[in-house]
């Protein structure tokens, strides 16, 4: 092809090559999740392939339509070179960047870029700060460079002779026509759920590509429930509903089914008990950590100490991934939903919750969390549902022991939740609050001395620093009037 168009389609074999490269690395990587099964593998670089050239036909527009429609005196001018291999120098490195990205990124959450990663656009210094502190990101950018530039210095000579070619326009329009039309069709035709080809999450995730996926998530900021989940007739759920609430000391306040406004009375006691309440949420702290639920490595001492001593929930689920599926569950004791979270829709104040509930009964009702209440819209949810909202911004110098990314360690957090109880306490009025801890989660840093595993070393660490002052709160709960 005697045409400076061939560029294009250069750099897009480069690009299919190396998208295809990282999917047989993460297919490598996730081997035992993927069952060990070739064929599944092999499937998933096919599906894999045709989501690479669907990617391709659209991020690749631009670059051919320069080459295309740039005049010729200009293209072929010894001052436009600079700019043909700078662009392309840093193409090369945007690309590679981007996998590298996605490797992390899968390592993390077991997916490609979806809508965390559209999420954490929006947070940027949390997350900027956060991946500065966890990964070594000198050697990785200086490895992602060195990397551009080897695959770049063999192209110079494909970019000095795309600029000797003197073909007319027209002949340059006729050879991008299949390239325009193929993103045409994929824009008519193309659809993640292509890469739905199979149960198993790891295969269809490799199948997929991180840049369709990151940009369909960014477009499918809703979703309509009924096109994508199965339902019941509604008048067979409300009634279903009925019957599932109904219990010992529950009354429903009228007989339409579709009311499940109810009261419940107290079974065995006369008055209520205005206990001080604390309700602590601690990211990613499933079952495989508790020695009391199986786990054989020592990382929570104090919490199966607890556990011993306390009522213990065994049969508890995850509602998602992400924190704000927690809490969201957690406050308005409503399944997963759907898209976005509660927290970050539009509408969502006001709603019936735990903070609504304790407040009505008198209680001070507090959200205290050791970062900026901002992110995930965490600020704007609590206070407008019954809470009083207590987060990085109140901390004074003096309270703030260790931090990083994500706000103050568990156990200035703990400290600043007991002074708060005590506050009240002292008032004579009782407390509810709900304590979002920031520790167990990557970089995985916490003070110097506390555990045995030092600080930065992975999840252990966390999870053993995050036991550790759980039973500290309590150690020091306990010299607290108001404890019992």
């Amino acid at each position: 092809m005697n045409s400076r168009v061939r560029l294009a389609y250069i750099f897009g074999l480069v690009f299919l090559i190396l998208s295809s490269g990282l999917r047989l690395a993460l297919a490598f990587r996730s081997w035992r999740p993927l069952g060990g099964e070739l064929l599944m593998v092999l499937k998933a670089m096919s599906c894999g392939l045709i989501m690479d050239l669907v990617t391709l036909s659209y991020v690749g527009i631009p670059y051919l339509v320069l080459l295309v429609l740039a005049p010729q005196r200009l293209y072929s001018s010894k001052r436009f070179t600079p700019f043909l291999h700078i662009g392309s120098l840093g193409s090369l490195y945007l690309l590679i960047f981007t996998l590298v990205a996605e490797w992390f990124f899968f390592e993390e959450f077991g997916a490609r870029f979806n809508f965390i990663a559209v999420d954490y656009l929006i947070y940027t210094q949390e997350v900027l700060t956060n991946i500065w502190e966890s990964y070594p990101l000198t050697p990785i950018l200086l490895g992602i460079l060195l990397f551009s530039v080897a695959l770049w210095l063999p192209l110079r000579r494909q970019i000095k002779l795309s600029q000797s070619f003197s073909d007319p326009l027209r002949r340059r329009a006729l050879l991008s026509l299949p390239w325009i039309l193929a993103a045409c069709l994929f824009s008519q035709v193309a659809d993640l759920n292509w890469t739905q080809i199979s149960q198993n999450m790891y295969a269809n995730e490799i199948a997929s590509n991180g840049i369709y996926s990151f940009f369909s998530a960014f477009k499918a900021n809703e979703i309509d429930y009924g096109t994508f989940y199965p339902t019941l007739p509604e008048e067979r759920v409300w009634t279903r509903l009925r019957k599932a609430l109904s219990e010992p000391g529950v009354q429903f306040i009228s007989s339409d089914p579709w009311d499940l406004r109810r009261t419940v009375s107290p079974i065995g006691a006369s008055l209520e008990k205005r206990l001080n309440v604390v309700l602590i949420v601690v990211e990613s702290l499933s079952g495989e950590f508790l020695g009391t639920l199986g786990s054989k490595k020592p990382l929570t001492p104090r919490l199966d100490e607890i556990a011993d001593q306390a009522l213990l929930f065994t049969n508890f689920y995850a509602t998602g991934t992400r924190t704000d599926r927690g809490l969201e569950a957690i406050t308005l004791s409503v399944p997963p939903t759907p898209g976005r979270s509660l927290l970050k829709r539009p509408g969502n104040e006001d709603l019936f919750s735990l903070g609504q509930i304790f407040r009505q009964k008198g209680y001070q009702v507090e959200f205290i969390y050791g970062g900026y209440g901002y992110f995930d819209n965490m600020n704007h949810f609590f206070s407008h549902n019954g809470f009083h909202v207590v987060d990085r911004g109140d901390f004074s110098s003096e309270e703030v022991t260790f931090s990083n990314a994500w706000g103050v360690c568990d156990e200035d957090i703990y400290r600043k939740a007991i002074s708060r109880i005590r506050l009240s306490s002292q008032k004579g009025i009782p407390f509810f609050g709900l304590i979002l801890t920031t520790s167990n989660h990557r970089p995985y840093t916490y003070p110097e001395g506390r555990v045995k595993i030092p600080p930065g070393k992975g999840r252990a660490g966390a999870v053993l620093y995050t036991d550790w002052a759980i039973g500290n709160f309590f150690q020091e709960a306990r010299k607290e009037p108001w404890f019992e």
